[in-house]
C-alpha cells in the first residue's frame, strides 16, 4: 500500500513539475526573454517527449535566437507526434526557406493548402510559394512609374541640379538681362519619371548585376525654356560575402535644360552594405565622376569629382531613421580660367519615417551642404554656398502597387555670392505605380 501511494505522489509531483516548468518557459517566451524560456521547455520536454505544445515552443525559441537547424529539428518532431499541427508546418516551411531546402519548403506549404486553412492564411501561403518561384528565375524586373504636379515659388532657382544655378548665372543672364537666382519666377510644373530595373543572377549565385535605366522630366507651361530633363543608365556587378554587399555601379548620364544638352557624366562608384544588427545598415562608398558640359560658354567647367559616402539606416519598429554624410572635391579638368568650379563640398542628410496607419506613411528629410569654393569673391574672401532644405511629405497606399503622396519643400542657399543667393518652396502631388 506504501509502495503504491508513494508512486501515485511521484506521478503527481512529476505532472505538477511538467505544468510549471511549461508555464515557466511560457512566460519568458512572452518577455521575449528566449533563451530561459527555451532552458524552461527542455526541461518540460524530458518530463512529457509526448506533447507537441512542448516541441513547438522549443522550435519558436531556437527560430528566434538564430538556431535555424535545431528550430528545424524540433518542428519535424511536433509533426511526428501530430501531422495535423498547421502552425508547426508553416513555421517549418519559413525555416526551411532560410535554410534554402525551397522543395521541402513547398512540401510543407501545400500540405496546409490541402488542410483547408483560413482565407488570410491560404493567400499569404500562395504569396510564400510565388516567392519560392521567383527565386528560381535568373532575371527579374521592375517598373516604377511616378507622375506629379506641382507649384515652384522659384523657378529661377536649383530646379533640380544645384549646378545649373552656375549656368544660369553665366549663361542665360546673357541674353535675359541679368537674372541672378534671387529674381523669382513662380509656376506650375508637371514631373514624369520612368525607371526601369533588372536583376540578373549568373549561374555563380555569388554574382548578379543590378541595372537601371532612369528617365526624369520637369516641365513648365508657361516657362520652356526652364524644362529639365534627366536620363541616367546604371549598371552595376555586385556580391555578398560574408554579410556584406559589394558593389560596383558605372553610370552614364546626360541633362537636359531649356531642351538644349547641358551636362554629360560618368561615374564609376565602390559600395559595401553591411547588416551592423538586426535593424540597423551601415555603407561605405567611394566615387570617381566626370562631368563635361555640351555649350561652348562652359567648357571650361568640365572637372574631376572624388566622393566619399558614409550612411545608415535604423529601424525601430515602424520607425526608420536615415544618416548619411558626403564628402566631395570638384577639380576642373582643363586650363580653361573659368571660375567657380574647384571646390570642397561636406553635405549632411537626416531622414525619418514612419507608419502613421496601416496605409499612410509619413516622411521627413533635412539636408545641409556646405560648398567652399577656391576662387574669391572679393580681396580676401572665398565663395561660400550653404544650402539648407527641408521636407515633410504624407503618402497613401491605394492599392499594392498604387500610392499617391503630397510633398513641401523649403530650400535657401545663404551663400556671400549674392547672385546665387536664394530661398524657394515647392509643393507637389505625385501618383506612383510599381510593376
Amino acid at each position: 500500500m506504501k509502495y503504491i501511494l508513494f508512486f501515485t505522489l511521484y506521478i503527481v509531483t512529476l505532472f505538477a513539475n511538467t505544468l510549471n516548468d511549461y508555464d515557466e518557459g511560457l512566460q519568458f517566451f512572452e518577455e521575449k526573454a528566449y533563451m530561459k524560456a527555451y532552458v524552461s521547455f527542455e526541461k518540460a520536454f524530458y518530463e512529457d517527449m509526448a506533447n507537441p505544445k512542448i516541441s513547438f515552443y522549443m522550435g519558436r525559441c531556437s527560430f528566434e535566437m538564430g538556431d535555424l537547424e535545431l528550430a528545424m529539428l524540433a518542428y519535424e518532431r511536433v509533426l511526428i507526434l501530430d501531422e495535423t499541427h498547421i502552425r508547426s508546418r508553416l513555421e517549418l516551411a519559413r525555416t526551411y526557406i532560410l535554410l534554402k531546402m525551397d522543395e521541402k519548403a513547398k512540401i510543407e506549404l501545400n500540405t496546409v493548402l490541402k488542410m483547408k486553412p483560413p482565407k488570410q492564411v491560404e493567400e499569404n501561403i500562395h504569396m510564400l510559394i510565388a516567392h519560392i518561384e521567383e527565386k528560381k528565375k535568373n532575371s527579374f524586373w521592375t517598373f516604377y512609374f511616378g507622375l506629379a504636379t506641382g507649384y515652384d515659388t522659384n523657378i529661377n532657382a536649383n530646379p533640380g541640379e544645384e549646378v545649373l544655378i552656375n549656368y544660369l548665372v553665366d549663361t542665360f543672364n546673357l541674353n535675359r538681362n541679368a537674372i541672378t537666382a534671387s529674381d523669382m519666377i513662380s509656376a506650375m510644373y508637371m514631373q514624369e519619371m520612368l525607371n526601369v530595373g533588372n536583376t540578373y543572377k549568373f549561374k555563380d549565385s555569388r554574382f548578379f548585376l543590378e541595372s537601371s535605366f532612369l528617365i526624369f522630366a520637369q516641365q513648365y507651361d508657361a516657362y520652356s525654356e526652364y524644362n529639365l530633363v534627366y536620363v541616367a543608365l546604371t549598371s552595376a556587378l555586385a556580391t555578398v560575402y560574408k554579410g556584406y554587399k559589394i558593389s560596383v555601379p558605372l553610370n552614364l548620364s546626360k541633362v537636359y535644360y531649356g531642351g538644349v544638352g547641358l551636362l554629360d557624366s560618368q561615374y564609376i562608384q565602390l559600395k559595401v552594405e553591411k547588416k551592423l544588427t538586426k535593424n540597423t545598415v551601415g555603407r561605405v562608398a567611394v566615387k570617381f565622376q566626370k562631368k563635361h558640359y555640351n555649350s561652348v560658354t562652359n567648357k571650361g567647367r568640365n572637372s574631376d569629382t572624388h566622393e566619399l559616402e558614409l550612411g545608415v539606416n535604423h529601424a525601430m519598429g515602424e520607425h526608420l531613421f536615415r544618416l548619411s554624410y558626403l564628402r566631395i572635391q570638384e577639380e576642373k579638368n582643363t586650363d580653361a580660367t573659368q571660375t567657380f568650379v574647384n571646390k570642397d563640398s561636406d553635405t549632411y542628410n537626416l531622414g525619418y519615417s514612419t507608419s502613421i496607419t496601416k496605409a499612410i506613411r509619413l516622411n521627413a528629410q533635412y539636408s545641409y551642404i556646405n560648398n567652399q569654393y577656391e576662387d574669391l569673391i572679393s580681396a580676401t574672401q572665398k565663395r561660400l554656398d550653404k544650402f539648407s532644405s527641408y521636407s515633410i511629405s504624407l503618402g497613401k497606399k491605394i492599392t499594392k502597387k498604387i500610392s499617391i503622396a503630397a510633398e513641401y519643400k523649403y530650400t535657401e542657399n545663404a551663400s556671400n555670392y549674392i547672385p546665387v543667393g536664394y530661398d524657394k518652396s515647392n509643393y507637389n502631388i505625385k501618383l506612383t505605380m510599381v510593376f
